[in-house]
């Protein structure tokens, strides 16, 4: 593919991933966000004892100077704004992964979960209503399921008000895209790891405490929740792959996922064998998050596509390895 596309939320964790997959694919990148451009960090922090740090990105991320990127602030809530960005760059696709993260409060949830994807679809229809619109969702609107694995056309029932904000971003923006004609899949994303995920969710507190075990920065114990929850782990890089790969013949809402439902317990045995001295675990049970306990997708639209996923065990390796990395530059 060679076309021009418009990725929202591009200097986030799964959107900067994105932008380096399609600028692999030759494709012409515009990206948006509501933070001033940076070529050197994530829009995240980690902490390191009592200081925050920007979170750093791989060179492996950094955009060159020969490049096909554009990066055009755009506030997701500001129609005007988005209207203009639409009507300068005409897109062939849009993937749109900008959104308020959970627990923030609920204004900011249906602004920028709802709101802003039915405002980016109107002005799709308005400016290049032959485009495609890939809505980057959350696996998190199935809620509680009677059956595993869960099938893309299974009913959403979301639990808690980021999951459901979720759900109503793409309501919203479904029936923008019927009225007016405009291609669009939501693409349900389940966990996410890899390399940079943020230290708020589990395996990257995990690759950061790690680390700092390793770096006599903190003592060799880590305090978790519960570990009996199942998971559907999929790593960014190909979560990427797949949302660059998706096309007009997918079908409206698609699961983006390994397919495999991984005991939490497992992934911290797994960081385990990957550091390089022993550490103890102790469990906190005010660390636990109210959720689904087991969750894991069917996937039959991305397992037809080309490439094979990476292995956990591998994840947990770059995961750390980024962490170290991360712990290097910031110290």
């Amino acid at each position: 593919m060679s076309d021009t596309v418009l990725v929202t939320g591009v200097q986030g964790f799964i959107g900067r991933y994105t932008a380096a997959s399609l600028l692999a694919q030759g494709c012409r990148v515009i990206g948006t966000g509501r933070s001033r451009r940076s070529d050197s960090h994530f829009t995240h922090k980690f902490t390191i004892g009592d200081a925050e740090w920007m979170a750093p990105l791989p060179p492996a991320l950094r955009p060159r100077a020969d490049q096909n990127y554009v990066y055009a602030p755009c506030d997701m809530e500001d129609r005007d704004a988005i209207d203009a960005l639409l009507n300068e760059f005409r897109p062939a696709r849009v993937i749109h992964l900008a959104g308020a993260l959970r627990d923030e409060d609920d204004r900011r949830l249906a602004a920028h979960n709802r709101d802003a994807a039915a405002n980016v679809a109107a002005a799709m229809a308005r400016f290049c209503p032959g485009a495609l619109l890939i809505l980057g969702s959350s696996g998190s609107v199935f809620g509680e399921q009677p059956s595993m694995p869960i099938a893309e056309h299974a009913d959403p029932a979301p639990v808690g008000a980021y999951a459901i904000s979720k759900r109503d971003g793409e309501l919203a923006a479904q029936a923008v895209a019927r009225q007016a004609g405009l291609r669009m899949i939501a693409a349900r994303i389940f966990n996410v790891v890899g390399p940079g995920v943020q230290t708020r969710h589990l395996p990257g507190y995990l690759a950061h405490k790690v680390a700092e075990i390793e770096a006599n920065i903190c003592p060799p114990e880590i305090a978790t929740g519960t570990l009996s929850a199942i998971r559907d782990l999929i790593d960014v890089r190909d979560v990427a792959r797949h949302l660059t790969l998706l096309d007009g013949s997918a079908p409206p809402c698609v699961n983006i996922a390994s397919g495999q439902g991984v005991v939490m317990s497992d992934m911290v045995n797994m960081f385990a064998g990957a550091s390089s001295v022993p550490f103890a675990l102790s469990i906190d049970r005010s660390r636990d998050r109210a959720g689904v306990d087991s969750i894991f997708a069917d996937v039959p639209t991305i397992s037809r596509m080309p490439g094979s996923l990476v292995p956990l065990k591998q994840s947990v390796a770059d995961m750390l390895d980024y962490a170290r990395f991360a712990l290097a530059h910031c110290r």
